[in-house]
């Protein structure tokens, strides 16, 4: 890994760290009040889908969308 960057480098260290954290919490960058999770692979095992909305057309959605800017693509 030497030729890798510190960047590429981090995620391999947590993922090898004796604490043996499944993943990381961490405030998103675009709103300091949320809290983002990334999961490590090995953790996929103790994660399952409860359920799965297809249909976007919601309230919560067009809510979020407005709060931060962002629209879906045609």
């Amino acid at each position: 890994m030497a030729d890798c960057p510190t960047t590429c480098r981090r995620p391999v260290a947590l993922a090898r760290h004796p604490v043996g954290a499944d993943g990381i919490a961490y405030h998103a960058r675009h709103d300091d009040a949320k809290l983002c999770y990334a999961l490590f692979e090995r953790s996929a095992d103790a994660v399952a889908e409860a359920a799965r909305k297809v249909d976007l057309d919601q309230d919560w959605f067009w809510w979020v969308t407005e709060h931060y800017g962002v629209g879906l693509a045609p």
